[in-house]
Parts: C-alpha cells; sequence; structure tokens
C-alpha cells in the first residue's frame, strides 16, 4: 500500500516549530500543514518560512487559510516570496474559515465566496491580474503554478473543490458511508470542470493521538464538540448526518468554545463531554472522527480498511504539545507497520 501522512499543528514559538518541521521530514511524512488562526497563534507565513529554510524535501503551507483574513493579492504576495524560498514545495490550503474568522469578529465565508476567493488568488499568481468583489487587483511580478486545496466537511464545498481545486482537504469524518458519500461529491465537482477524479489530490483530516495506555485515550483538542462546531456551521444539510443527530450536533456545535480552539481546559473538555451525552450525539461522533486514535493495532488495521474504502493520504492533527516524539511514536509504531 502506498500510504502518505502528513502532519499539521499550530504555529507556537519558532524554535519549537522548526523541531516539528526537522522532526517531520526526517521521519518520512509527506507533508507539513501550518494552521492559520492569528489571534490564537503564531503567523503561518512566517512559519512557512522557517520550513522553507529548515527543510529540504517536504512540501509545506498553510494547511488551512481563509478568504475573510487576508486579500487575495496579500496571501498570492506571501506565497510566492515564500516560494522563492523553496521552489515547488509550497501548497496553499484554504476552507471557509473556522476560529480564524471568529476570532477577527467575523463569520465564516459562503462557498461562493471562497470560489471567488480561489479563482482570484490562482489569476493573481499566474497570470498576475484578476477580479476580485468587483474591483481589479494585480501581482505583476509573480508568475507560478502553486497548488490550492479546499478544506471541505460538507457536499457543497466538497463539490467546489473536485471543480476548481488541485486536491482536497477533507474533514467529514471516516465512516464508510461518509468516505464513499465525501468521494462522490468530489467526483461530481471534478466532472463539473471535465476532470476525472483521479485528477484530485485528496487529503483525509484525522485526530491523531496514538496511545498504549488507556490513560493517554482522551482526546486533547475538543473532541466531539470540536466536530460538532464543524459540522454545524451555516447548515447541517449534505453533512451526511443522520435527522436523529442533527439537532444535537447543532447544540453541541453552538457550546464549542472558539476562543481556546485546538486547546480547551480541562474543565472545557469535561463540560464537553457532557454535553455530547447529554445532547445524544457523543457515541455517534466518536464513532465518525474517530480518525487515528488509539493503539498501534487498531490503527494499522483502521488504515487497511480504510484503504480498500480508496483513503490513503492522512493529515494528521497533531497536538502542539511533544509533536517530534509523538511523530516518532506513530512513525515506530504505526508506519513502520505498513
Amino acid at each position: 500500500m502506498d500510504i502518505k501522512f502528513a502532519a499539521t499543528s499550530r504555529p507556537t514559538h519558532p524554535r519549537d516549530a522548526i523541531a516539528w518541521f526537522q522532526a517531520t521530514e526526517s521521519l518520512g511524512y509527506h507533508r507539513i500543514g501550518i494552521a492559520d488562526s492569528p489571534a490564537l497563534y503564531r503567523d503561518p507565513w512566517v512559519s512557512a518560512a522557517l520550513a522553507a529554510l529548515h527543510t529540504s524535501r517536504t512540501t509545506f503551507g498553510p494547511w488551512v487559510t481563509n478568504p475573510i483574513t487576508r486579500h487575495p493579492v496579500v496571501t498570492a504576495s506571501a506565497a510566492a516570496s515564500v516560494d522563492d524560498l523553496a521552489p515547488g514545495r509550497l501548497h496553499i490550503g484554504i476552507g471557509t474559515g473556522n476560529s480564524g474568522v471568529y476570532n477577527a469578529g467575523h463569520k465564516a465565508s459562503s462557498v461562493e465566496a471562497l470560489r471567488e476567493y480561489v479563482t482570484a488568488l490562482r489569476g493573481l499568481l499566474e497570470k498576475g491580474e484578476a477580479i476580485y468583489q468587483g474591483r481589479a487587483c494585480r501581482l505583476p511580478w509573480a508568475r507560478r503554478r502553486i497548488p490550492i486545496y479546499i478544506a471541505a466537511t460538507g457536499a457543497k464545498t466538497l463539490r467546489l473543490a473536485g471543480e476548481i481545486a488541485d486536491g482536497a482537504i477533507i474533514a467529514a469524518g471516516t465512516t464508510p458511508e461518509v468516505i464513499q458519500g465525501a468521494i462522490l461529491a468530489v467526483e461530481e465537482g471534478a466532472k463539473a470542470s471535465g476532470r476525472a477524479l483521479r485528477d484530485l489530490d485528496l487529503w483525509w483530516g484525522v485526530q491523531f493521538n496514538l496511545y498504549t495506555d488507556a490513560r493517554d485515550a482522551a482526546d486533547p483538542q475538543g473532541g466531539a464538540a470540536r466536530e460538532a462546531n464543524y459540522l454545524a456551521r451555516f447548515t447541517l444539510e449534505g453533512k451526511f448526518i443522520p435527522d436523529e443527530h442533527k439537532e444535537g450536533i447543532r447544540k453541541l456545535g453552538a457550546a464549542y468554545d472558539l476562543t481556546t480552539h485546538g486547546r480547551p481546559s480541562a474543565e472545557q473538555l469535561a463540560r464537553y463531554d457532557r454535553l455530547a451525552q447529554e445532547y445524544g450525539v457523543k457515541e455517534y461522533l466518536e464513532q465518525r472522527f474517530q480518525g487515528l486514535r488509539g493503539t498501534p493495532e487498531e490503527l494499522t488495521d483502521r488504515i487497511k480498511q480504510w484503504a480498500r474504502l480508496g483513503v490513503t493520504q492522512y493529515n494528521l492533527n497533531v497536538p502542539d504539545v511533544d509533536r517530534p516524539e509523538r511523530l516518532r511514536r506513530f512513525k515506530e509504531m504505526v508506519m513502520g507497520r505498513l
């Protein structure tokens, strides 16, 4: 099996980030993803420049940025500048926005606004000009082809990724019915633009927590409430959710605190767990978003099962504590088995 893994995490102090980048490359991970939420973490483009300077092979980039907090000229200029440092290794992941826009006082963008942003960004990078929000904008000094990926949870955004992006970061879950539904949506978008599914580079965003002891089993990044937040934004339709769980997911998503996204306190984690049980969605969400959390044996079996459904590239959402050691353990205990 040709299974690939990316390691995505949050920009922390530059020294810590450099250690994460170097560990990712030396251990054989395929890609480095850098989260973009400026109010909560350090700037992703500064971290991307560090990744360019402190690695030599691994691809890397913001995973993901959004259409709200940076004008496409600003993003295109940053991307082209970093690409100068590591030609051909940069990628750009873009989604509708979550904590990065919430903590700037905005709401996530619509799918059509995301389409306009991606189209303008590509035009600026490849042609030096674009029309964005009815205005002409320019970037005359950069001419380059940088891959653009769209992060998606629902069918509408997945279709958009298939239609206009180089690939998709699929964060919809990994139960068989969700995998099949997500792949079908991407394929529909690809066909609409005269392409085939094989033309797209698909990565599955999964939570990551390798443990060998039950004490390690708790999810430190928000658990079911984090996933409910992603599913409940805008609409629950097209998110592959059974009707009986929609109201519980809506309530749980509304209770999620985006001001501590990715780094909830112990008290918040306990509250999220209690609410997930109270709303009757804990078991469903944990099953759907179990990702790569479990023992080495469980994860190896899971990866082999998902490969038969077409999932072969994983974007690991790595907690930002002890990243090099977490990645080393996963390499030795799971990747080595594959």
